[in-house]
């Protein structure tokens, strides 16, 4: 009779979890880029799979695989047939050009989200001095040099690598984001390790000196910006060569 009783349980258990719990409803939230259809569809997630066992972490890979601007993915389950799917997309807010001379929109972590129509970018802040090698939608940014007469003289400093120079532009970016920034900025400049470089549109140039204290140095931008009047137009050097202060040199 236990044994009886044992298997019956099991054969519930099995129906339940083969038969009764099935996906009806699929909700999507954070959708401002694609759509919460295209969402679904990119999860792979159909109505009347199995609740229990469609894989959650494969669902989310897949999504963050096929949608460029899916930067993370929550998926949950309510019971008895609901799936839940949280996206954060991010921001494209930076242009970059490619090896083959096209343009890039990229985000704060280097992930390029699609190529632009034209050649030259509207509305982004522009990466110059390192270019991104052989550059593919939803792929990382590979840095490749510049073509060989735009490098900088080896004879006036210290030769750095595309590397080198992606990584300060990598983490300039992370700076701008922190200190939300983005939108004052139209060009981050990575030419010369030495000498970094911003523009604020027409308004300011800003000199960072060398890639040393980057995260400070752009907090101290952030200070400095909301102090400036409106009229005001000039350099904002940043180097900190003098008493570890920012100077602002009126044009």
């Amino acid at each position: 009779m236990r044994l009886g009783a044992g298997a019956a349980i099991a054969v519930a258990f099995l129906l339940s979890f083969t038969i009764f719990f099935k996906v009806g409803t699929v909700n999507i939230s954070g959708c401002e880029k694609y759509t919460p259809e295209l969402v679904a569809k990119a999860s792979g997630i159909e109505i009347g799979d199995n609740l229990l066992s469609f894989g959650k972490t494969r669902a989310a890979g897949k999504i963050i695989a096929e949608l460029p601007y899916v930067k993370e993915v929550q998926v949950g389950i309510k019971l008895p047939d609901t799936v839940n799917i949280v996206i954060v997309e991010t921001a494209a807010s930076y242009a970059i050009e490619g090896s083959d001379g096209s343009w890039w929109l990229m985000d704060a972590a280097g992930k390029l989200l699609e190529k632009l129509e034209g050649t030259v970018p509207v509305g982004y802040a522009k990466i110059t001095g390192v270019l991104a090698g052989n550059p593919t939608v939803n792929g990382p940014l590979h840095p490749a040099a510049k073509a060989e007469s735009d490098e900088q003289p080896d004879s006036a400093v210290q030769s750095s690598t595309p590397e080198e120079r992606a990584g300060a532009a990598l983490e300039i970016l992370a700076g701008l984001e922190k200190n939300n920034l983005m939108s004052d900025v139209t060009e981050v400049d990575v030419s010369a390790l030495y000498d970094l470089r911003l523009r604020c549109g027409e308004q300011y140039e800003v000199r960072l000196g060398g890639s040393s204290e980057l995260a400070y140095k752009l907090s101290y931008l952030s200070q400095v910006l909301s102090q400036l009047e409106e009229y005001q137009a000039g350099t904002i050097d940043l180097t900190l060569a003098e008493g570890r202060t920012a100077r602002f040199v009126s044009n």
